[in-house]
């Protein structure tokens, strides 16, 4: 079963008899039984109030369920989710709701493991007046639009629910978490290491081209789309394998400016993550590098 958040109210999930006993208790709010083999957390105001593990456990008062399809996944989320108040699981889970419909396309489960705990840091550090700043808000805002807007109705969502204005920084943090729950085996880390290529390669090419680059053209979409297959092959060690070396030395002496900011990229890349560029990506890039040179603004 893939990750589920239903409300029991509106659901036939469970028999109206079918018995389901306690098998941990995490707070008041929050416990776990088992069905099918498979432990689920179950949330819902007081439905462990003087309770005890082994107690049948009152299903109508349940009012989420939270079923994780990887076990480790699983025990993660029970290790995080017990220290977080129900209201803020309810915040978390309409959030991620809210991104699957927009996305329209199945999530990693682990976004309920690592948002729970992100929203919850977030909302108890906002409270005591601490913010922390993301040094990547620009890029992730450009290179991730989607992701970022998404992420600014988390912020409304959150604001509307707990009367907690967060700052857009945070956007862009939970922004990471979204892009992270695209990725099949990925990690924030390396969610993370992929937007950093992405804003070293840019800087690297604002400097060889000597111009401004507008955000908001055609070709700057195309050059970071095709920036973020590049990192994303990099950080996962997969590269083309099929070298047109031919093509490759005609674009080069045509586009010979363009050649020379790849040659620059690809001399940064070996010396900072020891990845050696092929010659079908130079050539890629350098068609990219040209068209953004020469075509910005225009759309």
């Amino acid at each position: 079963m893939n990750n589920l958040n239903i409300d029991l109210k509106n659901s036939a999930l469970q028999p109206q008899n079918e018995v389901f006993r306690i098998k941990k208790i995490f707070n008041n709010n929050v416990a776990v039984i088992k069905k099918n083999g498979k432990e689920q957390v179950v949330c819902g105001k007081g439905i462990a109030f003087s309770k005890k593990v082994g107690d049948p456990l009152d299903m109508s008062r349940v009012t989420q369920i939270f079923v994780l399809k990887e076990a480790r996944d699983n025990i993660r989320f029970q290790e995080i989710i017990q220290n977080i108040p129900l209201e803020y699981i309810e915040v978390t889970n309409e959030i991620i709701e809210m991104i699957k419909l927009e996305l329209g396309k199945k999530i990693n489960d682990i976004i309920y493991v690592s948002l729970s705990d992100h929203i919850h840091a977030a909302i108890k550090r906002a409270e005591e007046g601490i913010y922390l700043p993301n040094t990547m808000n620009w890029e992730i805002a450009h290179y991730y639009e989607n992701e970022y807007a998404l992420a600014l109705k988390a912020l409304e969502i959150i604001r509307k629910k707990t009367g907690v204005e967060l700052k857009n920084d945070e956007a862009s943090f939970i922004a990471l978490h979204i892009i992270n729950s695209e990725t099949e085996n990925s990690s924030l880390e390396e969610t993370t290491k992929v937007t950093r290529i992405i804003r070293e390669v840019l800087k690297i090419v604002r400097y060889h081209l000597q111009k401004d680059i507008s955000n908001d053209s055609v070709h700057f979409y195309r050059f970071i789309t095709h920036i973020k297959f590049f990192a994303h092959r990099l950080v996962y060690e997969k590269a083309y394998r099929n070298d047109n070396n031919e093509l490759l030395e005609i674009i080069k002496n045509k586009y010979q400016n363009s050649y020379n900011c790849v040659e620059a990229i690809s001399k940064m890349i070996y010396q900072k993550y020891n990845y050696q560029i092929l010659q079908e990506e130079k050539l890629y890039l350098t068609i990219h590098v040209h068209r953004l040179a020469h075509n910005n603004g225009n759309n």
